[in-house]
């Protein structure tokens, strides 16, 4: 499985904690290409000064030869029940919320879809990674803790043309560029090993 595809599922799982962060200040536009690009935002705003200065940031390229194992970390708690939900265009990403909180600005659409059933997201993972990063959306807040799920759920191409279909064009293809690790240390969680007795 590859990366992308790992981290585009995890930011899926995780996409009300996002927009809810990047709303926390008035909306400055920034983009993916050209002058308002990912290379560019840390100049656009002084809001957005760690998209250039952090030196934790997200995302980054797990290499599974260099990970480390923790023995300390513990088993994910996905505690999802099924939920009244709302679909949210906000013009540079889509999300499913439970809620609708009063947002600044930038909402473009809201849909109701009625109870969504979450059970496949309780499915164990016998396998995570974990390391600390930030937001890959301005301002890009670090201290993030990222727990990357093993084994990803997939979605169709038609899926993911559906979720982009919304989106203006510059926003379709919405992914930043890899990150420097600077030094950071990916943990593992494997369950199997933690099962493995002790020599």
């Amino acid at each position: 499985m590859s990366m992308a595809c790992m981290k585009a599922m995890f930011s899926l799982e995780i996409a009300s904690l996002l927009v809810a962060c990047a709303y926390a200040h008035d909306f400055i536009r920034f983009g993916y290409v050209g002058a308002t690009g990912p290379e560019k935002w840390g100049s656009i705003s002084s809001e957005f000064k760690l998209c250039s200065a952090g030196k934790h940031q997200s995302p980054i390229n797990i290499v599974k030869d260099d990970v480390v194992y923790n023995p300390n970390l513990k088993e994910l708690d996905r505690d999802y029940v099924p939920t009244n939900a709302t679909f949210i265009d906000n013009g540079f990403n889509v999300e499913m919320r439970k809620e609708i909180d009063e947002l600044a600005v930038g909402v473009r659409a809201e849909v109701p879809v009625g109870i969504v059933r979450t059970r496949w997201w309780k499915r164990a993972s016998r396998k995570y990674y974990r390391y600390v990063g930030s937001l890959t959306t301005p301002p890009c807040t670090e201290n993030v803790i990222w727990s990357i799920l093993g084994k990803v759920r997939e979605m169709s191409e038609e899926q993911g043309s559906a979720l982009k279909a919304p989106l203006e064009e510059e926003y379709r293809s919405n992914s930043r560029p890899l990150q420097p690790l600077n030094g950071r240390t990916v943990q593992l969680y494997d369950e199997r090993r933690r099962r493995r007795p002790s020599c």
